[in-house]
């Protein structure tokens, strides 16, 4: 998501929570609730009166019963969910009136209709009865279905006329793409060839040739069903067989996942994609790099504009808040508490912020159950508060630099970070301490395109392994004809990495030892073979689900054999394209660890930056305050440490919004 996008959010989640509340009262036809009105006993009590309007118990407990607000339903974090869903009915409340009168025309909701009835299939005076049984089995009618299109259209124009005249200067674009290059780069490219053949074995054996060091263009002219005449050359004109870089866009995503992921020269084990495999030789990387302001200004001016368009937007929004008086009449099983979690500097920061930083991030609402609560209450929700201070911090420490910064208080602060990080550069001393000091992340793993051979007993094995190794030449077919001559079956376990296999299997392949007690002997043609190896299956995984990974071999039926029963043995010769670990020299990777540097030497200018500010700009933590054990003195937000479980602080029945 790019960043205009993520600040278009700040304002996009206050309009869907309110469609969610006008489909929520729509949904529920009939009377849900005894009272002395039609109104009360169709929608409930009132649970909240805002700025004087009432919002009634119907609207909440049916959003309650909604994702993610009704993931937890006690403790800490049912409370947090609870603040956030009463914060959002709050301000989409504010929103709707502050809308109400933007006029709308008739025919304005009817263009609204149509379009969705276009969408949905249903357009046309034919189809009115089709549109009539959708819009019904989400509980509205025609009426009611415009009333909201209606409601929806006037929040929008409402929206829209708070952007009215804002306008970008070139001061503005030159900061901003000064502080957000990365946002403007290049893509990475790739210079390589390609080898797609529609057989699984092919493509096995092809591999293995390539990993033995055969000329992969000349694989490439005589097998492979694409580019076989440019010798599989990636970007090359007709007639041309020297590959050009190219984009991610020129090849399969499973293929360009794996191509791209080696960030430098290799070659990728056989991917299938689109009914066929493919194998790619990367020979060279191009990171992208960040595009020359010249080239991108209409991109950066777009962008700045809808971050200025955002901001206003949430500047009146917040506004809304401020000036607002919410209070629960009694009786009333909701209460508004919104208490301050957090000081910095005179700015507070709330609770309902902090729970939809929390719980609206869709990573958190992944864990968002019973079992993760208290993890989240007591841990991450203390995390993500760190965040927001440090994010305040920086939106503080923005007007203290000499550059004009626009957007969203949460936009500005990313730029100001970005700001402070722009001009750090990098040293060839860095490059190769760094490279040192991570040599792990530039270390490929070694694989095994593997053939796993079993058998009924030991003797068969050998036979196997005899005929197999006495052989002028072996492929994926010879293996499985001498398999089948000696009572063997054959699986093929495809690219093999450490850890997936069985203990033994997992040694023979990955001991790249040579001599007479090596496990695994050369047999040429890039292939090497094991000894016989024995495999104990335990009896409970020897059903046609064990699967290769287990170590089991096939069977004739799922569950063939009842737990309790006695392990098995098998006989086992395994046949292998192996390619040992290997670390990618500096020059390969050099880009990469070029980046790496400068995003660390970033981040330590930046957190240099925030730790000056905390000296100057006073940060109270107050969630860790109210947590703190007695007698035990709270840092700032930072101060590290996973925080107890906030408990809410009472909060008067009526009060500011904000």
């Amino acid at each position: 998501m790019n960043l205009s996008q993520r600040n278009r959010n700040i304002i996009l989640w206050v309009v869907a929570i309110g469609l969610l509340i006008s489909m929520v009262i729509s949904f529920t036809p009939g009377t849900l609730f005894g009272g002395a009105s039609q109104r009360e006993a169709a929608e409930g009590p009132v649970a909240l009166n805002v700025n004087g309007e009432p919002v009634r118990e119907l609207e909440i407990a049916r959003l309650e019963q909604t994702p993610p607000f009704n993931a937890v339903q006690e403790g800490p974090v049912a409370e947090d969910l609870q603040t956030v869903l009463l914060d959002q009915v709050v301000s989409q409340e504010l929103l709707q009136r502050a809308a109400a009168d933007v006029d709308i025309s008739s025919a304005e909701v009817r263009e609204r209709v149509n379009e969705f009835r276009e969408q949905q299939g249903v357009a046309g005076g034919s189809n009115d009865r089709a549109y009539q049984d959708l819009i019904a089995g989400a509980g509205y009618t025609d009426d009611t279905f415009r009333d909201l299109i209606r409601t929806q259209v006037q929040q929008e124009k409402y929206l829209d006329s708070l952007t009215e005249g804002v306008s970008v200067t070139g001061e503005e674009v030159e900061t901003y793409y000064a502080a957000n290059q990365n946002a403007y780069r290049s893509e990475p490219r790739i210079t390589a060839r390609e080898i797609v053949v529609a057989d699984r074995a092919l493509a096995d054996r092809l591999y293995a040739r390539a990993v033995a060091g055969e000329d992969f263009a000349a694989l490439a002219r005589e097998n492979s069903t694409e580019r076989a005449e440019q010798g599989g050359a990636l970007g090359a004109a007709e007639g041309e067989s020297t590959p050009q870089p190219v984009t991610r866009v020129a090849l399969p995503t499973a293929v360009a996942e794996a191509a791209f992921a080696l960030g430098g020269p290799g070659l990728t084990a056989p991917i299938e994609a689109g009914g066929a495999f493919h194998i790619v030789k990367v020979e060279a990387y191009e990171p992208g790099a960040p595009r020359p302001l010249d080239e991108v200004r209409g991109e950066v001016e777009t962008d700045v504009l809808e971050l200025k368009e955002a901001a206003a937007q949430e500047n009146a929004l917040l506004n809304l808040k401020a000036d607002a008086e919410v209070s629960a009449p009694e009786g009333s099983r909701y209460r508004y508490q919104n208490p301050t979690v957090a000081r910095v500097g005179d700015t507070e920061i709330k609770a309902a912020e902090l729970g939809r930083a929390t719980y609206l991030n869709p990573q958190i609402q992944q864990l968002l159950n019973p079992n993760f609560a208290d993890i989240i209450a007591s841990s991450v929700k203390p995390n993500v508060l760190d965040q927001l201070v440090d994010e305040e911090l920086a939106y503080q420490g923005a007007q203290r630099l000499d550059a004009t910064f626009v957007g969203p208080r949460a936009a500005v602060a990313q730029s100001a970070l970005g700001y402070v990080g722009r001009d750090v550069e990098v040293t060839d001393a860095n490059i190769r301490s760094y490279y040192r000091d991570n040599q792990a992340a530039f270390t490929v793993e070694p694989s095994a395109l593997t053939t796993r051979v079993n058998f009924p007993d030991a003797a068969s094995a050998r036979d196997f392994r005899r005929a197999l190794t006495g052989a002028q030449s072996v492929d994926a077919e010879a293996v499985r004809l001498v398999a089948e001559a000696s009572d063997g079956t054959v699986q093929n376990l495809g690219n093999v990495t450490p850890g997936t296999q069985p203990e033994v299997i997992d040694t023979a392949l990955f001991n790249f030892g040579r001599g007479p007690e090596a496990a695994m002997t050369p047999l040429g043609d890039g292939l090497d073979i094991s000894r016989v190896l024995t495999v104990t299956t335990p009896a409970a995984d020897t059903s046609a689900s064990g699967g290769a990974a287990s170590g089991g071999a096939p069977s004739g039926g799922a569950g063939s054999v009842g737990a309790g029963a006695a392990p098995q043995q098998q006989f086992v010769v395994l046949v292998a394209a192996r390619t040992p670990e290997r670390v990618r020299p500096l020059r390969e990777v050099r880009t990469q660890v070029e980046q790496g540097v400068l995003e660390q030497q970033r981040t330590r200018v930046q957190q240099d930056w925030l730790a000056g500010l905390r000296r100057d700009i006073p940060v109270e933590n107050l969630l860790a305050a109210q947590t703190a054990p007695a007698g035990a003195q709270s840092g700032g937000a930072g101060g590290g440490g996973s925080v107890p479980t906030l408990t809410p602080t009472p909060a008067p029945e009526s009060g500011s919004a904000n």
